[in-house]
């Protein structure tokens, strides 16, 4: 029988005891300071870490289990019939530098020659902080889900690999690096940011009409392409409504970046969904056009206060100034998609179409 696959990201708050405590409306929910012992300050891009109960839920005839004792030979078999093609032999090592570092994933810069000829790719690997077994499950899951996207706005997924005796996810070389760096160093050229938010929205519609949920839609997981398009990228946190491989039960902690979070995550412990996504896609397009952080002129704590009182971002009246007819409706979209009522919140080909 088909099921759907459910993913839980509870917040775990702890009362005295050190038990967990339920959340169960914004009047209700414990003052930040209770759980913003994980939030990084560093760089102002906090992640609060929590706990993943993954359920894996079957839907096909021909399902394969993959559990943290398999090889990774048999899970690169595994891949490769559901279409994710083996690249290893592809890649040129010799030609490797290292690349920047992400949350999760160590990046290599290298060659590969294939049937397109000789160019640059991003060889992915994550990194080994969690037990091996856990580390090969999430790359798998990443790479499969990663697998089923096919858009011009969605970073290509050119196949899997085995790299220094990991599981490795290859892709093409952005060298512009992230939207938000892009953006802030590209003072000459004129960029049409409102046609980058569009492009966004886009691929967040496609993705949604495929059954993914993103779950991490944010400045730094869209790359820019050489001609200046926008690439969703990181499905390291994404979930597919049906799936015909699934992943031996475990729990494992996940990142949720703190200005990008939908209020109900936080405050009803809410898994991550099609709205929660909506809610991200509003704040990125935020950070898109301003070239800011959503809530930048706030601490992470004030931030938490926002979302407990359903208090949006202020309008940035420079990009976005009062009457302007294009402005106030931009405006408009976001605030919808900001909304503290997740049914209420528009669907991304809504928000695309909003450019006619």
């Amino acid at each position: 029988a088909t099921q759907l696959t459910v993913f839980a990201h509870p917040l775990l708050e702890k009362n005295d005891s050190g038990a967990a405590s339920p959340t169960s409306n914004y009047s209700t929910a414990p003052p930040p300071s209770t759980i913003f012992y994980s939030v990084d300050n560093t760089f102002d891009r906090s992640e609060l870490v929590h706990e993943r109960d993954e359920i894996s839920i079957i839907s096909g005839a021909n399902v394969v289990e993959v559990s943290g004792k398999m090889s990774i030979d048999k899970i690169l078999e595994i891949l490769g019939s559901r279409g994710c093609k083996n690249v290893t032999d592809k890649l040129d090592p010799s030609s490797e530098s290292f690349g920047p570092v992400g949350g999760f994933g160590e990046l290599y810069r290298m060659n590969i020659c294939d049937d397109m000829g000789t160019r640059c790719v991003c060889v992915k690997c994550l990194k080994p902080l969690i037990p091996p077994g856990t580390l090969l499950k999430r790359a798998t899951h990443e790479l499969y889900v990663w697998s089923r996207c096919n858009h011009p706005n969605v970073l290509e997924l050119i196949g899997v690999a085995q790299y220094r005796e990991q599981i490795a996810m290859v892709s093409p070389w952005m060298e512009n690096g992230d939207i938000v760096t892009f953006l802030s160093q590209n003072h000459s050229t004129p960029v049409n940011r409102c046609l980058m938010c569009f492009q966004l929205a886009d691929a967040v519609a496609y993705l949604h009409s495929q059954g993914v949920v993103h779950a991490d839609i944010k400045g730094a997981n869209i790359l820019v392409s050489r001609d200046n398009k926008p690439k969703l990228a990181d499905f390291g946190s994404a979930t597919l409504k049906e799936y015909t491989i699934i992943f031996s039960s475990m729990v494992n902690e996940i990142s949720v970046t703190l200005r990008w979070m939908a209020p109900e995550i936080f405050i009803h412990k809410a898994g991550h969904s099609v709205e929660t996504d909506i809610y991200a896609l509003g704040m990125t397009i935020l950070e898109i056009i301003t070239g800011e952080l959503p809530y930048g002129e706030i601490s992470n704590l004030d931030v938490l206060a926002c979302l407990v009182n359903k208090v949006a971002p202020e309008r940035p009246t420079k990009q976005i100034p009062f009457g302007s007819g294009k402005g106030d409706t931009l405006w408009s979209m976001l605030l919808k998609c900001w909304g503290p009522a997740p049914e209420d919140r528009p669907p991304a080909a809504e928000i695309r179409d909003t450019k006619e």
